[in-house]
């Protein structure tokens, strides 16, 4: 995930490496269609949503198989408080002090896997607002949301407080 994700960030230009990372993180898809931390770890929820982000950020199509089985992981594992749950392998460095979140001692990678599971639910949410929009009012809806967004931020520029 870093390499892809950090030859995309660095604006590499050669297309290439970019194809052999993103082709080496599918290959890494687990049959249950999660990603993992390490191969003798299962499928965790950090890993499979950072991994589906970078894809896609890589050019993933939206309706590959790899995104699919990967979103079809993500909803399979959610935890019925809507959280994801990764256990954590850290070695404590202060005392553990309980903040409320779910998941105890391993709330802060939790914390962290839902934020990410919850921005690839958001963009595939995003997606089939956008073509559903699109076949009833045949209108580009990411157009007019980027006018809206214009608009709110000038708008919101312009007021006080």
């Amino acid at each position: 995930v870093a390499r892809l994700w950090g030859l995309l960030r660095l604006g590499e230009r050669d297309e290439f490496a970019i194809q052999v990372a993103r082709r080496r993180l599918l290959e890494r898809q687990r049959e249950d269609g999660g990603w993992s931390q390490t191969e003798q770890l299962a499928s965790d929820a950090y890993s499979t949503a950072t991994t589906l982000w970078v894809l896609q950020q890589a050019g993933l199509e939206r309706d590959a198989a790899a995104r699919r089985r990967a979103a079809v992981w993500l909803l399979k594992n959610q935890q019925p408080d809507g959280s994801w749950l990764v256990v954590t392998r850290a070695t404590p460095v202060q005392a553990y002090f309980d903040n409320g979140d779910p998941h105890g001692k391993s709330q802060f990678l939790s914390l962290a896997a839902t934020g990410w599971a919850v921005i690839e639910a958001a963009r595939d949410i995003k997606r089939q607002l956008e073509a559903r929009a699109a076949q009833l009012w045949s209108v580009d809806v990411a157009a007019v949301s980027t006018r809206l967004m214009r608009w709110r931020s000038c708008w919101c520029r312009d007021r006080p407080g």
